[in-house]
């Protein structure tokens, strides 16, 4: 599973003389990052001292600085949910990949000056104060990276696009001399790459549905979230309410399904198309009532607790003929969609 570390660009606020417009998408881009950093079932990190530096210098997007911003350009947004979104990731330090590095029990001594970060722009964009420590952070990873630890292999950084960027940064060091000691080129420089995500789609193809599924209901919800944006690019992609029923999750595992890709990609989509009231429309999932009974006559099964009418569909044709079952819940606006469990065919259980 992928580590990801948000570059601090993301993070500074912008400049006094930035537009209405420079700042509602600098505020948009940050609360679509912290959602994902505060419910992805990725290892999400930050750079601990930036986040110091930044708010030294009247640069982090306090509860202060942002009721200014609000008033200044007169923003409809919700100061104290993004402030509380900051705390809870940025206040964490646990989350330091600076302190998660040192951890490792490794060290290295770059040559002055060795540090090369390319394209430079990544580099050049933050404010001064900054540029030393992110050099040497990337350094560390770099080393990280060459000694083959997952930390660094699985290294991504969430930042902002550059200019004509392939999609991922190059980072080299002359090193002095390292502990453990290392094998080194023999002009003593290490060189790694390390992929940038300039959106959150670009976290989809981080995604294995097996670790995710292995993760509980936090990864299986998330699973879902992730199809259903996907499938709807130009559309809303906020997934409506559903939830995962108290057998669901047992339904698959102990069917021995949570290790088979193709029937668990199957039932993410099918999740995602009930979900988003599509799955009537696609008749591969023959989907139709679920009956009290067999017989022909049978009325559809209703959940007497909360009135909730039960439904079936579809996963695979062949095979043992693996069927979804769930629960459509009425509310006040609509309904909640229940994920209650998954079987044979010839199985009835909901």
């Amino acid at each position: 599973m992928a580590n990801i570390v948000i570059d601090p660009v993301i993070v500074m606020t912008p400049p006094d003389d930035a537009t209405k417009e420079k700042v509602e998408m600098w505020l948009e881009n940050l609360e679509i990052w912290l959602i994902e950093a505060l419910a992805a079932p990725f290892l999400w990190l930050h750079y601990r001292p930036a986040s110091h530096l930044l708010e030294a210098n009247g640069q982090f997007p306090s509860f202060e600085h942002l009721r200014k911003l609000q008033r200044k350009h007169r923003l409809d947004i919700n100061i104290k949910q993004i402030a509380s979104n900051i705390h809870k990731f940025f206040r964490d330090d646990t989350l330091d990949l600076e302190d998660r590095l040192k951890c490792l029990e490794f060290a290295i001594e770059a040559e002055a000056g060795s540090i090369i970060i390319e394209p430079a722009q990544f580099i050049t964009r933050l404010p001064g104060y900054l540029q030393d420590g992110v050099h040497t952070l990337l350094a560390n990873c770099c080393a990280c990276k060459h000694l083959e630890h997952s930390l660094g292999q699985q290294l991504h950084i969430a930042t902002q696009a550059l200019a004509n960027s392939p999609g991922e940064i190059l980072v080299s060091v002359g090193v002095l001399y390292a502990l453990p000691d290392f094998v080194c080129p023999t002009d003593n420089k290490i060189i790694q790459t390390f992929p940038l995500l300039i959106t959150p789609d670009n976290l989809q193809s981080l995604t294995d549905i097996i670790d995710l599924w292995a993760k509980g209901e936090d990864g299986i919800r998330y699973a879902i979230k992730q199809q259903y944006k996907r499938d709807r690019l130009d559309s809303i992609t906020t997934a409506p309410m559903f939830r995962l029923g108290p057998r669901f999750i047992e339904s698959v595992n102990e069917r021995g399904l949570d290790t088979d890709k193709t029937i668990l990609r199957s039932i993410i989509r099918a999740a995602s198309d009930v979900i988003a009231d599509r799955a009537k429309d696609i008749s591969s999932y023959h989907l139709h009532a679920f009956r009290k009974s067999e017989t022909a006559d049978s009325p559809q099964l209703t959940r007497d607790s909360d009135h909730a009418k039960a439904w079936r569909l579809m996963l695979q044709k062949h095979g043992a003929g693996w069927r979804l079952h769930y629960w459509q819940i009425p509310t006040s606006k609509a309904y909640m969609i229940e994920l209650a469990n998954v079987c044979k065919e010839s199985e009835r259980e909901i």
